[in-house]
C-alpha cells in the first residue's frame, strides 16, 4: 500500500504521542514518510467508517472510530471468506460482507458506534452485517392466496427448462409470481393483508377476436380436495377473464384421490367425479365450453361415466407413468364410444401440501409458509390449430392457511 493510501496529512496534526514519530510542542505527532517504515511489519487497526488503518488505539481523531485489533483481522477473513447462504430481508435475499460504519445499530450485537461518544474502544460485531432473519413473517394475515403466472411461453428462465415435470413447472410459476408481488409491496401493509393478488399482467396474452378461430384452448382444472362443484365455474370464469375470450374447446377434469384411498397413484371414483361433471354439463349447455374429458379413468369407470352423463366425455387422458401400455379393454371401449384416449405425465396428486409450502418459503420465511392448502390449480394452453405450434400456456393456483395455526 503506498504512503499516502495508509495515512492522511489531514489527520497527522492530530496524533497522539502514544504513535511512532517525534513529540511536538501540542503534545501530538506528526508522521512522516521516515517513520512510516517502522510500521510496515504492524497489522494495524481500521477505522469503521472510512476503513483507513490507523497506528493509534485512543484518542482518536475526529470523526473516526476504530474497531479492536482482533476484530479488525476478523473482519479481513470475513470480507475475503465467500459469503454463506444469504438470509432474508424483505423478498431479496442478500449478503453484506462489509462492517457496518460507526454511528449505525447492528441487528445482532445490539451495539452502537458513535463518532462523538465512543472514539475510544468501540467493539463492533463481525457479524453485525447480518441483514433480518427468517422470524418475522412477510404477509402473518394472509388465509388466501390467488396466483396467475401469465403465459409462461415468453418466460426465458422457464425455456431453459424443458425437462421439468408439471409440478416442477407450477411451483416455479408460484414462487417467481408471488416474489414479483411481494417486491411491489409495501412491508408495512403487508403486515395486514389478508388475501395475495397477483396477476402476472405483463405477460398475460389475451386472444384477439380476429385470431380466436385460429386457436385452439385446452383447460385442465386440478381438484386438490374436495370442494363444492361452483369451483368448476369459477376456475372457468377466470380464465375466460385473463384471455378475453367467452368460450374454451375442451375442459378436462383431474381430481386428486381421497385420504382414504392407498395411494396417489389410485384412480378417481366415479362417484366422486359426478357431481363436479354435472357442474361441466352446465358449461356446456351455456355454450362456454364445447367439449369435456376426464383423466385417470379405467374401462369401467370410463363406462360407467359415459353411461351416467348427459354429456359424453369426449377426451380420456391417461398417466402412463402408472400405465406403461395402454390396456387393450380401454382402448378397445374408448374405440367404440369414440372417446379419444391421450397421455399426460401430471402426478395424481398434482402439488402437495409440502412442496407447495416449500416453495412459498423459498421466497418469504419460514413462518409464510406453514400450512398453505393447494385447493385448486387450472392449467390453459392455447394451440394454433393449422400449425399444431403452443401460442400460449399458463397457471392459475389458488392455495388457503387456516390464519388460527401460521405460528407455532
Amino acid at each position: 500500500m503506498e504512503d499516502e493510501d495508509l495515512f492522511d496529512d489531514t489527520f497527522a496534526s492530530e496524533l497522539p504521542l502514544s504513535s511512532v514519530g517525534g513529540k511536538s510542542q501540542d503534545n501530538t505527532t506528526k508522521f512522516s514518510k521516515v517513520n512510516l517504515s517502522a510500521l510496515e511489519s504492524l497489522t494495524l487497526p481500521r477505522c469503521t467508517g472510512c476503513q483507513r488503518q490507523f497506528p493509534f488505539p485512543v484518542n482518536l481523531p475526529e470523526n473516526h472510530a476504530v474497531i479492536s485489533l482482533e476484530e479488525s483481522q476478523a473482519v479481513d477473513r470475513t470480507r475475503m471468506a465467500p459469503p454463506p447462504q444469504g438470509t432474508r430481508s424483505g423478498t431479496v435475499k442478500s449478503w453484506n460482507g462489509s462492517v457496518f460504519a460507526a454511528g449505525v445499530k447492528s441487528t445482532r450485537s445490539g451495539q452502537v458506534g458513535s463518532t462523538a461518544s465512543n472514539k475510544s474502544n468501540l467493539s463492533v460485531n463481525n457479524h453485525s452485517s447480518s441483514t433480518m432473519t427468517d422470524d418475522i413473517p412477510m404477509f402473518p394475515k394472509a388465509k388466501s392466496m390467488f396466483l396467475h403466472s401469465g403465459n409462461i411461453i415468453n418466460w426465458n428462465r422457464l425455456k431453459r427448462k424443458p425437462n421439468q415435470t408439471s409440478t416442477e413447472e407450477v411451483c416455479d410459476c408460484i414462487g417467481n409470481t408471488l416474489a414479483s408481488y411481494l417486491e411491489t409491496q409495501d412491508k408495512t401493509e403487508l403486515q395486514y393483508v389478508t388475501e395475495i393478488y397477483k396477476v402476472n399482467s405483463e405477460n398475460v396474452q389475451k386472444i384477439d377476436d380476429t385470431e380466436r378461430e385460429e386457436v385452439k384452448i385446452t383447460v385442465k382444472v386440478f381438484v386438490c380436495l374436495p370442494l363444492p362443484t361452483s369451483v368448476i365455474s369459477e376456475t372457468v370464469n377466470k380464465v375466460l377473464n385473463e384471455l378475453g375470450t367467452s368460450y374454451i374447446e375442451t375442459l378436462l377434469l383431474a381430481v386428486s384421490p381421497g385420504e382414504g384411498e392407498e395411494d396417489d397413484s389410485s384412480a378417481p371414483s366415479v362417484s366422486v367425479i359426478k357431481p363436479y361433471w354435472e357442474a361441466m354439463e352446465e358449461l356446456v349447455a351455456a355454450e362456454t365450453v364445447l367439449s369435456l374429458g376426464v383423466c385417470d379413468l379405467t374401462k369401467d369407470s370410463l363406462e360407467d361415466l359415459y353411461n351416467w352423463a348427459k354429456v359424453k366425455p369426449s377426451v380420456d387422458q391417461v398417466n402412463l407413468e402408472s400405465c406403461c401400455v395402454m390396456p387393450q379393454d380401454l382402448t378397445a371401449y374408448a374405440k367404440a364410444v369414440n372417446v379419444q384416449l391421450l397421455t399426460h405425465n401430471d402426478r395424481p396428486v398434482f402439488i402437495p401440501e409440502e412442496t407447495l409450502q416449500e416453495t412459498i418459503r423459498s421466497v418469504s420465511t419460514e413462518a409464510d409458509g406453514r400450512n398453505w392448502v393447494p385447493q385448486w390449480v387450472v392449467r390453459y394452453s392455447g394451440i394454433v390449430k393449422c400449425r399444431g405450434i403452443i401460442k400460449m400456456k399458463g397457471y392459475i393456483i389458488h392455495a388457503r392457511r387456516d390464519h388460527k395455526i401460521i405460528l407455532p
